[in-house]
């Protein structure tokens, strides 16, 4: 290695060598340097590594990672993100023995025969917790574990908020041990630094609430010829959608439910409509009610059919529309002073916003509000409409500028989440609370690593925010006693090894 590993980072490399392994990491404690490790071993033994990362910026982010740690070059490196054609992958995958890809292209080639998984030694599968259902990493590791004497390493920062999701992930990687290290650890200890996490709570707006009144109301109306037709129905959208099936389902015998149907789609695009107010904001909403009333997709259209021939959505649209002429977003104005309030020298922060239109609105917002900040928005590669994506080279650029202190603000959706190089920041803000442990446990992951950060949750109060909040916080929970768990396992089956070797021994 052309870089010194740390002690726990050696101390899972020789623990996980010898079997299948799911190793669990925080974030940023270099999941990857254990990975080329591993591969350094294999190359210099003449044998074969392929490593997989669910995105082509991460495929490329490890591949420079392992040619600048081991002494591996990067021309030895077979990198497949979709950009070669077959022919000529054809002929890569022959000639080289280290390689990063896309699980995609690891797929499709296994399917046109022009790649054969099993003449390699080794398969490393990055954000391993996405080997689940019906993703390219299951298909692929069941096809490998065909074969013997062959190692699976798997690399995750969040496998799961239970126990049935891990084992999930370990039966379809064929995992025969987890190795865990958390920040407690002794060898761990001293390179973690500490992530102060504040819940910001905002009240909720008068008119706001008026029209989460109106809301209410209609969707009381929608749902009425539902529940006069014996189906029961919950508020949850996945109550929604778990109703629309058994709906289709008797509609197959009964035709005329077809039209409980449109409601039903009704009724979950005006969920959405709620949860933009009470997660994002009136402005944000506005605009996805626009979309709605100009989209040329018949579901939708059939959806905006059924709620403008009722009075009461006549109603809303006008309190709305009336609301938002004086309306001032309480979260961006939060955001806004939690950034001048903080961002001084050469601090970077990143906003994470799970929808693309806040993004933008925030953006614009920043614009008007607060020249003395460098914002600049990071998204992914497809188009949205009339906005669109960002190419690989742009965000590479946008990386590098932030790197750079061209920006100082990040305002990122979920692409800036899983394992992309990005600076070390001081501030991570959430614009909305994620009821996912991974995407949580990912977005604090952005800052504390080589210097303590800070990190900024905003809710509304009494809203849909702060059940989505609460309901990560208690995935987290989960999953660390799972994790725990599988730890304390792992001491057990050492330990009755052990007994049962010293058995043999006396018996001897």
């Amino acid at each position: 290695m052309i870089i010194q590993p740390r002690e726990y980072q050696l101390n899972v490399f020789k623990n996980s060598i010898d079997q299948n392994t799911l190793i669990v990491m925080p974030t940023g404690l270099g999941k990857t340097v254990i990975a080329a490790m591993m591969i350094e071993k294999f190359y210099n033994e003449k044998k074969k590594s392929l490593m997989m990362a669910p995105t082509k910026p991460l495929v490329l982010q490890h591949a420079k990672t392992i040619a600048g740690s081991t002494g591996i070059s990067e021309n030895e490196i077979g990198v497949f993100t979709g950009e070669i054609d077959a022919e000529e992958r054809d002929v890569i995958w022959v000639t080289r023995r280290v390689f990063v890809s896309t699980p995609q292209v690891v797929f499709n080639d296994m399917r046109s025969g022009i790649l054969d998984i099993t003449k390699f030694d080794l398969l490393i599968f990055d954000e391993a917790h996405r080997a689940v259902g019906n993703y390219a990493y299951v298909d692929i590791a069941q096809e490998y574990l065909k074969y013997k004497k062959k190692l699976i390493i798997g690399l995750t920062a969040s496998p799961g908020g239970d126990r049935e999701k891990i084992d999930e992930i370990m039966t379809n990687l064929g995992i025969a041990k987890v190795i865990a290290k958390t920040e407690f650890d002794e060898d761990v200890r001293r390179y973690v630094k500490t992530i102060d996490v504040k819940l910001v709570k905002i009240p909720e707006p008068e008119s706001t609430r008026e029209i989460l009144s109106v809301i209410g109301s209609i969707m009381t109306k929608l749902l009425e010829p539902l529940k006069n037709s014996g189906f029961r129905i919950g508020r949850s959208r996945k109550d929604l959608v778990a109703a629309m099936q058994k709906v289709i389902d008797s509609a197959k015998e009964d035709r005329s439910l077809f039209q409980l149907v449109r409601r039903l789609t009704a009724a979950i695009r005006l969920d959405y409509l709620r949860e933009y107010i009470e997660t994002q904001g009136l402005d944000v909403a506005m605009h996805y009610l626009e979309e709605m009333k100009n989209s040329e997709d018949s579901s939708i259209r059939r959806a905006m059919s059924i709620l403008s021939g009722l009075e009461e959505f006549g109603d809303l649209e006008r309190k709305m529309a009336s609301y938002a002429a004086e309306y001032v977003n309480p979260k961006m104005q939060r955001v806004v002073s939690i950034l001048s309030a903080h961002l001084h020298g050469n601090a970077r922060a990143i906003v994470f916003t799970h929808y693309r239109i806040t993004s933008d609105i925030l953006m614009e917002y920043m614009h008007r509000n607060a020249p003395d900040l460098k914002p600049v928005r990071f998204i992914g590669q497809a188009d949205r409409g009339s906005d669109q994506g960002l190419s690989q080279d742009q965000q590479r650029k946008i990386i590098e500028d932030f790197k750079n202190n061209v920006y100082n603000v990040l305002i990122a959706t979920s692409i800036a989440e899983e394992g992309l190089d990005i600076p070390d920041t001081d501030f991570v803000i959430f614009y909305e609370a994620v009821p996912s442990e991974i995407r949580y446990i990912q977005r604090k992951g952005r800052t504390g690593r080589s210097r303590n950060g800070q990190v900024y949750i905003l809710v509304f109060e009494n809203s849909r925010d702060m059940a989505y909040y609460y309901s990560s916080i208690r995935k987290v929970s989960r999953m660390s006693q799972a994790i725990e768990d599988l730890r304390q396992d792992n001491e057990d089956d050492k330990k009755q090894e052990k007994q049962d070797a010293q058995t043999r021994l006396f018996d001897f």
